[in-house]
């Protein structure tokens, strides 16, 4: 009888948790040479901010969705002087 209780008891615990799922969102904006404005006209940005609305909305509406890190990176091309390429890179 213990082991039909302890497998009854598994089985309906495996219900009572949540399974984790981990989901990686990437978003790449683009910006053009000598210009720091989101322009949603150049490259593929405005599928990209699109894709962060919908993500950002998508977290918004599930109460048991959560993030747990957010991390933002950037880089200067080469084509801009060294100097002010320096002070837009994070």
């Amino acid at each position: 009888m213990n082991k039909r209780v302890g497998i009854l008891m598994l089985l309906f615990g495996m219900f009572l948790i949540p399974n984790a799922h981990t989901n990686i969102t990437e978003i790449d904006i683009d910006f053009q040479v000598g210009k720091c404005n989101v322009d949603t006209a150049y490259s593929d940005n405005a599928r990209q901010l699109a894709n962060l609305e919908k993500t950002i909305q998508y977290v918004n509406s599930h109460p048991n969705v959560r993030i747990e890190r957010l991390t933002i990176s950037g880089y200067a091309s080469p084509e801009g002087p060294a100097i002010k390429n320096g002070s837009v890179e994070i």
